[in-house]
C-alpha cells in the first residue's frame, strides 16, 4: 500500500519540474501540473479502499516527503498554484480531502456535517449557516453564524488586507457578538 505512493512520491522528487516550462500558456502549464494532482488523488483513493491502508501512516509520509523536495524549488508561470513549496500542503489537501469523504460515508447520512468538517478542518456549508453578529478590531473582521440544522457555532475571522478567512468554532468569550454595523 505505501509501496505504491512512496514511489509516486519517489517520481515527484525526481520529476524534471523545468520541463513544465516547455507550455508558455499559464492554464496549460497550471492543466500539467494539475493532472500530477490528479494523479496523486486518483492513487490515494484507489488505495484508501483496500483495507491496510492507514492515513495515519500517509501523513507520516507526506511529513517525510516535505523534507525530502525542500531543496527542489520551481515556481510555474502561475505561481500561486505551480509551486513545488506549496506541492506538500496540495498533497496533504488531498488526502485530507479523501479522508473526510470516507469518513462521511462511514457516519448516518441524516446527520449533519459540521462536527465532521470541523474535525477535518473543512468549510461547513454556507447556505445552512444563519449569520449572528461580527466584530471589528480594525484588521480582522469576524463574522458569527449558527448552522441552521445542528445549531453548530462557527466563526469566520477574515484579514482585511488581504481578504482570506479562517472558519473556527465559535468561542462566545472571546468573540462576544456585536450586531452593530453588521452586514
Amino acid at each position: 500500500m505505501d509501496n505504491k505512493i512512496n514511489k509516486f512520491l519517489d517520481e515527484l522528487q525526481t520529476y524534471n519540474w523545468k520541463r513544465l516550462d516547455k507550455f508558455e500558456d499559464m492554464f496549460e502549464q497550471f492543466d500539467e501540473y494539475n493532472k500530477i494532482l490528479n494523479e496523486f488523488e486518483n492513487l490515494i483513493y484507489t488505495e484508501s479502499q483496500t483495507e491496510e491502508f492507514s492515513f495515519k501512516n500517509i501523513y507520516e509520509l507526506l511529513k517525510s516527503f516535505r523534507y525530502r523536495i525542500e531543496d527542489i524549488i520551481y515556481f510555474g508561470i502561475l505561481k500561486s498554484k505551480v509551486n513545488t513549496i506549496l506541492l506538500p500542503n496540495q498533497l496533504n489537501a488531498i488526502v485530507k480531502k479523501i479522508e473526510f469523504e470516507n469518513y462521511k460515508k462511514s457516519i448516518n447520512s441524516n446527520q449533519c456535517e459540521c462536527n465532521t468538517r470541523f474535525k477535518f478542518n473543512i468549510e461547513p456549508k454556507v447556505e445552512f449557516l444563519k449569520k449572528l453578529g461580527c466584530n471589528f478590531d480594525g484588521y480582522y473582521d469576524t463574522y458569527i453564524y449558527k448552522c441552521q440544522i445542528c445549531e453548530f457555532d462557527w466563526m469566520i475571522t477574515v484579514d482585511d488586507i488581504n481578504g482570506i478567512g479562517v472558519y473556527t468554532t465559535w468561542d462566545k468569550t472571546m468573540y462576544p457578538i456585536n450586531k452593530k454595523n453588521c452586514s
